[in-house]
C-alpha cells in the first residue's frame, strides 16, 4: 500500500450515465434522465423569462452534465449533493425561486 499512486484504478467507470446504469439499473437511469430533463426545461423557461438566478443555475447544471460525460461525479458525496441541489434549484417555480412571500388573501 502506497500513500500515493499514479495509476487510476482500472475498475473505475469514467462516465456518469454508465455509472448510473451500472449502479442503479435501467430504472435509475430513467429516473435520473427524467429529473435532468425536467430541471433543465424548468430552468430554461425561467431563464427565457429573464431570471438571473435561473440562468446561473442552468449554466452550472449544464456544466455538471457535460463534465459528467467524461468523468463520474457522483462517487464523491460532495459532488452528488451539489448535483442534487442544482436539480432542486433548477426545478423550482418562479414564486419560490424569486424569494417573494406567497400571496395571502385577507
Amino acid at each position: 500500500w502506497f500513500f500515493s499512486t499514479d495509476v487510476d484504478p482500472p475498475w473505475h467507470i469514467h462516465s456518469l450515465p454508465v455509472t448510473i446504469l451500472f449502479e442503479q439499473g435501467w430504472l435509475g437511469l430513467i429516473a435520473w434522465t427524467l429529473a435532468l430533463v425536467v430541471a433543465t426545461v424548468s430552468a430554461t423557461v425561467r431563464t427565457w423569462h429573464r431570471s438571473p438566478v435561473a440562468a446561473s443555475v442552468l449554466a452550472a447544471l449544464l456544466a455538471m452534465v457535460v463534465s459528467g460525460m467524461t468523468n463520474t461525479l457522483i462517487d464523491a458525496p460532495r459532488f452528488l449533493t451539489m448535483l442534487l441541489v442544482l436539480l432542486w434549484m433548477a426545478s423550482l417555480s418562479d414564486d419560490r425561486a424569486s424569494g417573494s412571500p406567497p400571496c395571502t388573501n385577507p
